[in-house]
């Protein structure tokens, strides 16, 4: 297992791990990308780790957008290796048990999942005072108000549909879109995760 730290942009602490002893495959030649929001964490890909985090969120109309930003730029970053898109497979706002998630990955052959989690890091209250609002107009009351500012990074996993343990775990990515499949794939090319021109006999 490695660990790697580095510092992202705006100052997003980086952190990652690798456990790629335990992929299953020379490479990871395709890949299903979802998208959720979620504070859950996976330590142990299975049905639990399904219905806290994926279960009626990867599939949600809040994120149809942002899930099509990703697929678009990491089928263009990730190529040579497919990307599927969860469209094809699944119907948006609709409950899937895990037994039915599952089969229909088996059905499509799909092995792997890239899971990008939008996760909250912090949030922070302020208290300002309406006198300080306008330089220029004084309140008669000076009324005290309170505002909140929300951190947020994403948390990506690297799965194998049949494998308990994540493949991959890294968090500290911003977005937008093109900015995590970019930062994703460099980390997963560098670790050697994703097959490219060159690779097959440079193994041999």
């Amino acid at each position: 297992m490695t660990l790697v730290f580095g510092l992202g942009a705006c100052h997003i602490p980086r952190a990652s791990i690798s456990n790629q002893e335990s992929l299953n495959a020379d490479y990871v030649m395709d890949v299903l990308v979802l998208y959720v929001q979620s504070s859950d964490d996976i330590f142990e890909w299975g049905e639990e780790a399904y219905d806290n985090i994926l279960k009626g969120r990867f599939n949600d109309l809040a994120n149809k957008r942002n899930r099509e930003f990703l697929f678009k730029n990491f089928s263009r970053r990730l190529y040579p290796t497919f990307v599927h898109n969860y469209a094809d497979y699944f119907s948006d706002h609709k409950i899937y048990a895990y037994d039915e998630f599952v089969n229909i990955l088996e059905s499509a052959n799909i092995k792997h999942i890239l899971l990008v989690n939008l996760r909250i890091t912090s949030l922070e209250r302020s208290t300002i005072h309406t006198n300080t609002l306008s330089p220029n107009k004084i309140y008669p009351n000076n009324i005290p108000i309170t505002t909140s500012s929300i951190s947020n990074a994403h948390q990506v996993y690297l799965l194998e549909t049949n494998n308990p343990k994540p493949i991959w775990i890294a968090y500290g990515f911003p977005g937008p879109a093109r900015n995590i499949a970019r930062s994703v794939h460099r980390d997963l090319r560098r670790e050697n995760f994703f097959y490219s021109v060159g690779d097959r006999a440079s193994r041999n």
